[in-house]
């Protein structure tokens, strides 16, 4: 069964140079093909729109192009869905945030979704959530994986150095999400294989200097490395991943400017490491006090979040649970040192020039995610001990 979702999986990429011109092949295969929707950002149209324009127009079938920016809201995606009806597949060029955009229209429409990276920054291309903004905060809808996703290797060895730095902080900031499954499994003993994932970060810390050099050949080692992240997560959403939970409200609160999504993850994990340390560093971990809920409200209130969004049945759960407290004790040095080893694979990597970091913002967003998503059960513990931000 493994092999054969392995190969589900990897037949939809079709990777290779001149890959974009297998998208006329792929729409001819469909017999009751009908109308097509291709959304384009304005960056990637510039640069490769020509190309799949091209396609498009030798296959004789109707079509029409919507330019778009990669930052969307639900609004954005009412007006699309209002707009074209009838639509058998949708075509997306750009990065993540425009596949993201293409998923949810595509799962409203009950189109086929066809997707082509524009770089290798993101793993959006490979995964089945959609992440829209619905004005206070994020929210993830599942939605299908795409029919084909086509990674043209001309495409990807054009990519620019900002994209690439973007995709490498990403894949470095899912470091958070092999503690979290390792801490879950020995606080809470939920089984989960933790090793494939490991084996795909310890790829990447093998490759980490020679994709930092920025060459051709390099960025198709990222990209590799990308797709491989992508499978062994699939079955996550974000919002299980404190970590982007975390980088999806520094990006609301505007605490860190002048970097990418992939950077304000890296950057954002330093900070939730630097307090996953403190906390275990506590010598009684035991002593539990409900956070200040004046301090949660003011907080709430100068980002602009509806109270109505808060959630306080996963931290009153672990409030609740002496258990946890106590089991918390005892593996207080694996976590720890769990910590520690995660902090020292993330502590040498270049996040970047001219970043501007407003940490009392940042500290503000920290505190708001247990609140806010469903994040990894160790938040909600510090949290439930008022030692969040502290």
């Amino acid at each position: 069964m493994k092999a054969a979702n392995n190969n589900e999986y990897y037949d939809r990429i079709i990777y290779k140079k001149n890959a974009i011109s297998c998208l006329r092949d792929i729409l001819l295969q469909d017999e009751e093909l009908n109308n097509i929707l291709f959304i384009s950002s304005n960056s990637a149209f510039l640069k490769y729109g020509a190309f799949v324009i091209n396609e498009l127009e030798a296959l004789g079938c109707h079509y029409e192009t919507l330019m778009h920016s990669s930052k969307f809201d639900k609004y954005d995606v009412e007006k699309i869905v209002k707009k074209f009806k009838n639509i058998s597949y949708i075509v997306t060029l750009g990065g993540g945030g425009i596949t993201d955009l293409g998923k949810i229209v595509a799962k409203i429409l009950g189109s086929k979704l066809i997707v082509i990276a524009s770089n290798p920054s993101t793993i959006a291309y490979f995964t089945k959530y959609s992440y829209v903004d619905f004005g206070n905060l994020k929210k993830c809808f599942k939605c299908d994986f795409a029919y084909k996703i086509i990674v043209d290797e001309l495409i990807i060895a054009s990519a620019s150095e900002d994209s690439m730095v973007c995709g490498r902080n990403l894949i470095a900031s899912f470091w958070e999400m092999y503690f979290t499954l390792q801490c879950n499994r020995l606080l809470f003993s939920i089984p989960f294989d933790a090793s494939e994932l490991k084996l795909v970060l310890c790829k990447f810390k093998d490759n980490l200097e020679y994709i930092s050099s920025f060459t051709q050949d390099s960025k198709f080692v990222l990209m590799d490395i990308l797709v491989d992240l992508a499978f062994v997560i699939k079955d996550f959403s974000a919002f299980e991943s404190g970590n982007l939970a975390f980088a999806f409200l520094l990006e609301k609160s505007q605490s860190i400017k002048n970097c990418n999504f992939g950077t304000l993850c890296l950057i954002g994990q330093r900070i939730m490491f630097e307090n996953y340390n403190n906390f275990l560093m506590q010598k009684r971990l035991e002593v539990i006090t409900m956070p200040d809920f004046e301090n949660l409200a003011h907080n709430l209130q100068n980002l602009k979040i509806s109270a109505k969004e808060v959630k306080l049945l996963q931290v009153k759960r672990a409030y609740a649970s002496k258990k946890i407290y106590k089991r918390l004790n005892e593996v207080k040095n694996q976590l720890l040192c769990l910590c520690n080893n995660v902090q020292n694979e993330i502590s040498t990597i270049q996040v970047g020039k001219n970043i501007v970091v407003d940490i009392d913002r940042c500290f503000i967003s920290l505190n708001l995610i247990p609140f806010l998503y469903d994040t990894p059960p160790l938040i909600s513990i510090i949290a439930s001990t008022g030692l969040m931000n502290f």
